[in-house]
């Protein structure tokens, strides 16, 4: 009994620990991004964007990737168009522009490449200092084969709980 108790006050200031250090590194990790956002920047994120990859005039698979882009207000007041239109457009024209960038290869992507060719060609599109950074919050790559694997195992999992649905209605008939 006294192992029982002696266990759920350790466990309550493991857990009274881990909040407090989570809300102290949270502090200190938004006092740190305060001063990216300085003068006329701020920081903006994009939805999750697919690209897909063409090989020998095939899909592969697709490039999934999601950034956050420090933009210059001014400019961005300026554009014409939203800037994740001109990011989007921009990273497939980047990708297409670029086949020796090899998804299927992780050792071989530059993801540097990447974000400072996406900033300069964006700011040579829009003839400005628009973007000051792109920052990759996630970059993911799904090949063709993978794709399907995962349809037919959907499938196989979906199957037996069709057949039996369909045998309990046809039982109560």
């Amino acid at each position: 009994m006294i192992r029982l108790l002696i266990a759920a006050v350790w466990i309550c200031a493991v857990t009274a620990g881990a909040v407090f250090y989570s809300y102290g590194s949270a502090g200190s990790s938004a006092s740190a991004s305060a001063p990216a956002s300085h003068g006329a920047r701020e920081a903006a994120k994009t939805e999750i964007m697919s690209v897909p990859v063409v090989r020998d005039g095939r899909i592969n698979g697709y490039f999934l990737a999601r950034f956050t882009y420090i933009v210059d207000k001014t400019a961005k007041s300026a554009l014409p168009i939203p800037v994740d239109t001109l990011l989007l457009d921009q990273l497939h024209t980047y990708l297409f522009a670029n086949p020796q960038i090899d998804f299927e290869q992780t050792k071989t992507v530059d993801l540097d490449a990447l974000r400072n060719g996406l900033k300069e060609s964006i700011n040579a599109r829009t003839n400005s200092e628009l973007i000051a950074d792109v920052l990759v919050e996630q970059v993911d790559y799904l090949a063709r084969g993978d794709i399907r694997n995962q349809r037919a195992d959907r499938m196989a999992r979906d199957k037996p709980r069709s057949t039996q649905t369909e045998t309990s209605t046809s039982a109560s008939h």
